[in-house]
């Protein structure tokens, strides 16, 4: 089984439900109130350990109260958290999430997830032998450093794996860095001109994202599944029929299966069906993490076979 290694952001999220949003100085009563730990790095790394994957953490923390949880929620997973640094004086990455009617309304303050750099990255490989590996990463840190990072681990020869998300404008030369791209539709959007409904957007955003140097695309469609393109194939995998509870955690699921199944030398596509899978059963739980299905679980729930 090959490593994965996620450079990216770790939050802790508070959720409050309420029925609306106060008005200046007005105090209204909330319910249902916990804490998640979230952060799109973190996610995808739970995601790809509680399957089985050997997966190392890249990130930064504030050394304070929601720092040390976060830190000891990843180990109690399994995650590899010694390049995770823990910085005096600065806060954790938090999110404040209001819920109302099932919407959301999210505020964000990056702290400690402002403090990741390449160098990070450069000093865990000065300490791993990671050819061959599986690098993730997203944009929820400082996105030149995380652009530089994208570029090292392509250099040393990585797989690389890139969620640009939230989606932002990049510049065309980011592209080189990627071999396997994914977002979704206001993603696609965002960064091609096209939203994607079916088969042909699909193939013309593939076709502007490889003339960029992209190997392959994949697109998640929400409840009507993925599609994965590549120059050799184009692969439409349907969706699953699951009664959502929370879907707070499903993309970051994907990608963190979408990894493992790569990192266990199945096709891009057959782990775009497993990464299918283990989205549709952690959006049947409430929370990103904690949500997270084990690989037994998800063979129970489909018969899948093959990875144990």
């Amino acid at each position: 089984m090959k490593k994965i290694v996620v450079f990216g952001s770790i939050n802790t999220d508070l959720v409050i439900s309420t029925s609306r949003i106060p008005e200046n100085g007005e105090t209204l009563k909330g319910n249902n109130f916990f804490t998640n730990h979230g952060g799109k790095g973190a996610n995808q790394a739970v995601a790809a350990v509680r399957l089985g994957g050997n997966v190392s953490m890249i990130g930064c923390l504030g050394n304070d109260n929601f720092g040390q949880n976060a830190i000891e929620a990843l180990n109690h997973y399994g995650v590899n958290t010694k390049a995770i640094e823990m910085i005096d004086k600065v806060p954790s990455g938090i999110a404040i999430i209001i819920k109302i009617d099932g919407d959301n309304r999210i505020i964000l303050d990056s702290g400690a997830n402002k403090y990741l750099k390449v160098d990070h990255l450069q000093s865990y490989l000065d300490q791993e032998i990671n050819q061959g590996a599986i690098f993730i990463t997203q944009l929820e840190n400082d996105i030149n450093e995380t652009i530089k990072a994208l570029a090292l681990a392509k250099e040393k020869q990585m797989i690389t794996i890139f969620n640009p998300a939230p989606a932002v404008k990049l510049e065309s030369s980011v592209y080189k860095s990627v071999d396997i791209l994914v977002v979704n539709q206001s993603e696609a959007q965002i960064l091609s001109g096209i939203y994607p409904v079916n088969r042909d957007d699909c193939e013309k955003a593939f076709r502007i994202f490889n003339s960029l140097g992209v190997k392959t695309l994949v697109i998640t469609l929400g409840k009507t599944g993925s599609i994965v393109i590549s120059k050799e194939s184009v692969k439409q995998i349907e969706g699953l029929i699951v009664q959502a509870v929370d879907t707070t955690g499903a993309g970051d699921a994907y990608i963190g299966a979408l990894a493992y199944g790569i990192a266990n030398d199945l096709s891009i596509s057959e782990s775009a069906e497993l990464a299918n899978k283990v989205s549709a059963l952690a959006v049947m739980k409430e929370g990103a993490q904690s949500a997270m299905p084990t690989i037994k679980e998800v063979n129970e729930k489909f018969n899948i076979g093959g990875i144990k």
